[in-house]
């Protein structure tokens, strides 16, 4: 329950940066539709520990209140479509390390234990 609890808070924190870098390109419309759907799924996965519930009920409010902001913004000032979830972009993802062979420096023996 742990890992399932807050994987959906990291998604949710995720898509909440992901709305304010799209906002900051002027995609207003694209980041209400994030913060849409990252509530949807987020209202989905509630978990049935106090403390856990706490957390998630918190950044849920953060949300929220981003979304409500947007909304008013793009009611007054950018007048801009809202996408639905099926024409939300998904993540992409990005390779930050490579693997390398192994080479030793120095010459290496196999342990071998007597048994």
């Amino acid at each position: 329950e742990y890992v399932s609890s807050f994987k959906s808070l990291h998604e949710l924190r995720s898509k909440r940066y992901l709305a304010q870098d799209l906002q900051a390109l002027g995609q207003v419309g694209l980041s209400i539709g994030i913060l849409r759907e990252a509530l949807n799924s987020a209202a989905k996965k509630i978990p049935g520990e106090e403390s856990w519930r706490l957390i998630i009920k918190e950044e849920i409010d953060g949300v929220s209140e981003a979304l409500a902001k947007l909304e008013r913004e793009n009611e007054f000032v950018w007048h801009e479509k809202i996408p639905s979830s099926d024409e939300l972009p998904l993540p992409q993802g990005s390779k930050i390390v490579s693997a390398i062979p192994y080479q030793p420096m120095r010459y290496e023996r196999q342990l071998v234990f007597k048994i």
